[in-house]
């Protein structure tokens, strides 16, 4: 990594921790739970602006290097994917977790039931509650998310993963990014009990260490996808994806559990290995690391 990347590299990740976790820190403090998700929303485009800032507000191919087009005559199946995949490794994620703890499955939804009544609304409506988040998980949920993920999609797969690809190789690069991504998540993990609650074992550690997994296993996904299409939009529409298909698992269960660090959520121990083995294959299958470059 020349002197250049790495002056790039720490304004980048100087600009969106600083960014992001002031978003991050102001949600939580206000203790709202609707200002708190706007913030947080409103934090996953942190790296986006930074990026921005970085080329003085050109982030084209010519001047970030981040790709945005894409002819989908040729290459309309890596929309269809984006689209679809994230949903088919939450279900995946969702039975696995089922099937190692079949007794917290309830066809009845009581989980969800016992969210809506806390909610003051009649629980009869939960199966209607569950067939328009089916819905919106296969249709509107990836392109409504994908508005806030974008801005994340730019700046960490669009920009800081390949300048880290350059400097350390293919796969490091993926690792050393999603570890990037999940350490942006570490002020919600440990404060707000984001994805997994609190009061699980070795909290809040081993909420941080699977959030790491589940970053670098997403990551790769998106990477790839963006590698594939040389659209970010790709990318965009993906995690927006993920963030619509995450939580689908959890309407399933029989009582809300003390914690979420096993499952279903698709960054649990067990729900994750699905996305986790497929990030593995695409690391190991699709090229070898490139030797990073030493000035001389």
């Amino acid at each position: 990594m020349n002197e250049q990347d790495r002056i790039n590299l720490y304004w980048f990740l100087g600009l969106t921790f600083f960014i992001g976790w002031g978003l991050q820190f102001g949600g939580m403090y206000l203790l709202h739970s609707q200002i708190f998700r706007g913030m947080y929303l409103l934090s996953l485009t942190a790296p986006m602006i930074a990026v921005f800032l970085m080329f003085n507000g050109r982030i084209g191919t010519e001047t970030s290097g981040i790709g945005w087009g894409m002819k989908m005559r040729d290459k309309w199946m890596y929309l269809l994917v984006a689209w679809l995949a994230p949903a088919a490794f939450a279900l995946a994620g969702t039975a696995l977790y089922f099937l190692v703890f079949p007794g917290r499955f309830d066809p009845n939804l009581g989980a969800l039931k016992e969210l809506v009544l806390q909610a003051g609304e009649e629980a009869e409506d939960v199966y209607d509650l569950l067939n328009r988040q089916a819905f919106m998980l296969l249709t509107l949920g990836p392109a409504t998310n994908a508005f806030y993920a974008m801005g994340a999609e730019v700046g960490w797969r669009g920009w800081l993963t390949p300048a880290l690809q350059r400097a350390y190789g293919r796969r490091m690069g993926l690792v050393y990014s999603g570890l990037a991504w999940a350490v942006w998540y570490m002020p919600l993990i440990i404060m707000a009990g984001f994805q997994y609650g609190h009061n699980y074992p070795g909290a809040p550690a081993t909420g941080i260490v699977m959030m790491a997994v589940y970053c670098i296993a997403g990551g790769t996904l998106l990477s790839w996808l963006y590698e594939k299409s040389g659209s970010i939009l790709m990318a965009g529409i993906a995690h927006g994806a993920m963030m619509s298909a995450g939580s689908f698992g959890l309407y399933f269960l029989a009582h809300a559990p003390e914690h979420y660090l096993l499952g279903p959520g698709t960054g649990g121990v067990i729900s994750v290995i699905p996305m986790a083995v497929c990030a593995f294959f695409l690391m190991k299958k699709d090229k070898p690391d490139a030797k990073p470059r030493r000035r001389r």
